[in-house]
């Protein structure tokens, strides 16, 4: 599934050789996020991305998301016709967060769609994950291999160390990984300060 940013694409929709042009203004939200149900369009986002790592295909995982996500822009600005979007993700290691944001009449609200885990070997294929739990986990795994043992930073300093560490730190990401796409339960976790919160 892409994750995209309304609210930029509007922005681009609609300007002109960078001007903003007379004749298309971008349409503002009709509404606030107070309206709305996020938590269910959150757990369609969520349901989406469990559906492609269980193997589905994109089009038929994404169907129930998509067809919320076009009701919801319909309300918000009174059309659903936005084609071409621009994807959105953090960008932090181990672990991005990829978002699809709306703007409502009282700010911006963000779904998250799935994290992709870019501080995973190239041993493993599926490289993303689906809940703020697992994000967490990875995040997690990362952190306790990158200090070791000890649960020292390497030395600065030191090449060697900082090689090893980062080889323990993959290992970990990947262990967690394959654990996680292997149905393994990840508990709950508190906020690890990381892109996954």
């Amino acid at each position: 599934m892409t994750a995209v940013t309304v609210g930029a694409f509007l922005a681009q929709k609609y300007t002109i050789g960078g001007e903003a042009s007379s004749e298309m203004p971008p349409p503002s939200p009709r509404i606030a996020s107070t309206q709305v149900d996020l938590v269910a369009l959150q757990e369609a986002a969520t349901e989406s991305c469990m559906c492609e790592r269980r193997g589905g295909s994109e089009e038929e995982c994404n169907a129930a998301y998509a067809s919320a996500r076009q009701a919801l822009l319909f309300k918000i600005y009174g059309t659903s016709q936005f084609d071409e979007m621009a994807a959105s993700a953090t960008a932090c290691a181990p672990v991005s967060t990829e978002i699809d944001c709306f703007e409502f009449t009282d700010g911006e609200r963000c779904i998250t769609t799935g994290f992709s885990v870019n501080g995973a070997s190239n041993d493993v294929e599926n490289r993303r994950v689906c809940t703020v739990n697992e994000a967490r986990a990875i995040e997690r795994a990362y952190e306790d291999g990158w200090l070791g043992e000890d649960g020292v930073e390497p030395d600065p300093n030191d090449e060697e160390e900082w090689r090893v560490a980062n080889e323990r730190a993959t290992g970990a990401v990947d262990d967690m990984l394959r654990r996680i796409l292997a149905g393994e339960p990840t508990p709950p976790r508190e906020p690890s300060g990381g892109c996954a919160g």
